[in-house]
């Protein structure tokens, strides 16, 4: 695919914008998990619920964060999933350059 410079700016720049909401959503995320990990009462309390009430909640804030990144991680140029690189240089797909 051909791309013309204001075009490559466009991609790089909404790549930037992209990868920073997965910044936001993912380093939250992977503390509540770590967190949860090292809890001292695994089984009985989490956050302070009682498990059977708090599963629910994390499995459908995991399933929250799931979809928002297959929706958000995907090559500004073509649309195509950028897959599991945190900060790939260039799309697998179409080969648009996503950052310097």
């Amino acid at each position: 695919m051909e791309f013309t410079n204001d075009q490559r700016d466009q991609i790089q720049q909404e790549y930037g914008a992209r990868r920073k909401r997965q910044l936001i959503m993912t380093v939250p995320f992977l503390a509540l998990v770590l967190g949860l990990m090292m809890s001292e009462n695994q089984g009985t309390k989490i956050l302070g619920l009682p498990a059977e009430q708090a599963a629910p909640i994390l499995i459908g804030l995991m399933a929250i964060f799931l979809i928002f990144s297959f929706r958000n991680w995907r090559c500004p140029g073509c649309r195509r999933y950028l897959g599991k690189a945190f900060n790939p240089r260039h799309c697998h797909s179409c080969g648009v350059q996503l950052h310097a």
